[in-house]
């Protein structure tokens, strides 16, 4: 919301698990449109069956965004998913941060390695800029790189690929 309140849309997306154990959730973009999907799993403890759910997320499907997968030349510099690398991407006045993460959460959980900044209603983006997660925490800047696509930065390049 504008005032900086969130509104509680579960019950209303049919997110209720129904008494069931929710064992983690995920978000991916799986259907590739620029807003993340929702994975969860579900537990009943009483007869051990098992349900994995995904929720298609429509909301913000018609804004602007850009998805980023980072490429580590490996042995002697980043690994190569480029996991613990920070990412931030700087559109319309705003800085937004993310991390890559491996696995995480009860059951290990494995996070999206390509990173979904919303971007709303800006067409541009200002800089994109990742530190790598090498012994020096080498910084690579981006300036001015396209909206609406995969970006993929190879570590020591200075210009990103166009997916």
């Amino acid at each position: 919301r504008a005032d900086g309140t969130f509104l509680e849309l579960a019950d209303a997306a049919g997110l209720d698990p129904g008494g069931l154990a929710q064992l983690g959730a995920t978000f991916v973009d799986v259907d590739h449109d620029g807003d993340l999907d929702l994975f969860t799993a579900d537990y009943e403890y009483g007869d051990e069956s098992r349900a994995l759910h995904a929720f298609q997320n429509q909301v913000g499907a018609q804004q602007n965004f850009v998805r980023i997968k980072l490429v580590g030349k490996g042995a002697g510099f980043s690994n190569g998913a480029g996991i613990g690398a920070r990412v931030r991407v700087t559109s319309g006045g705003r800085t937004q941060v993310q991390e890559i993460k491996g696995g995480q959460g009860l059951l290990n959980i494995q996070s999206d390695l390509v990173l979904t900044f919303g971007l709303g209603s800006a067409c541009d983006i200002d800089e994109v800029e990742v530190r790598w997660p090498d012994a020096r925490a080498t910084i690579t800047s981006y300036k001015n790189p396209r909206a609406n696509y995969l970006l993929v930065l190879h570590e020591g390049e200075a210009q990103p690929e166009y997916r």
